[in-house]
């Protein structure tokens, strides 16, 4: 049977859960996802989340999950979090029918770009992207990326708790 591609709902936050765990392991990190199943499949329903989920052979084989920010230079535009298959599902477009899925979506939604993170050891990953003509523009625009944990927003909150909203 053909690579199947359909959009994720929040009946699927179970299988989501499962890759992103998958996920997890494979990129080295023992804690994995915070989120609960039930966080998943609420950030799906309230479209704070959207994703792709590829079967193959009724089989689940892979994700792609993304959600739009917006840049006051180019205006909307796709973050993708993630594209993840499976090991026994790689080599077998899987992965290209999810990009491909993702940039029609980014197309037709006349998107200003699609955006992401790879780690840096991940080098099949790196080659994937650029491919589809990712630039890495940490190198070639000098952007450093920077995450405020929550940990340090809860922190700076108590400390101004009259700072105004």
């Amino acid at each position: 049977m053909p690579l199947q591609i359909i959009s994720a709902t929040s009946a699927h936050a179970a299988e989501i859960n499962t890759l992103l765990h998958e996920l997890a392991a494979f990129e080295k990190l023992p804690e994995g996802p915070e989120l609960s199943e039930g966080e998943i499949g609420e950030a799906i329903a309230n479209k704070n989340l959207h994703g792709l989920l590829a079967y193959m052979d009724e089989e689940l084989a892979g994700f792609a999950l993304f959600d739009y920010s917006f840049c006051t230079w180019q205006g909307k535009y796709m973050f993708l979090h993630e594209i993840f298959v499976r090991p026994a599902h790689r080599k077998h477009g899987v992965g290209k029918g999810l990009w491909k899925a993702i940039a029609k979506l980014a197309h037709e939604q006349n998107l200003a770009r699609i955006q992401l993170d790879v780690l840096d050891w991940n080098t099949d990953a790196i080659k994937f992207y650029k491919a589809f003509g990712a630039v890495d523009f940490t190198k070639e625009e000098g952007w450093r990326d920077f995450r405020v944990p929550r940990s340090e927003i809860a922190k700076f909150a108590a400390a101004n708790p009259s700072a105004a909203v």
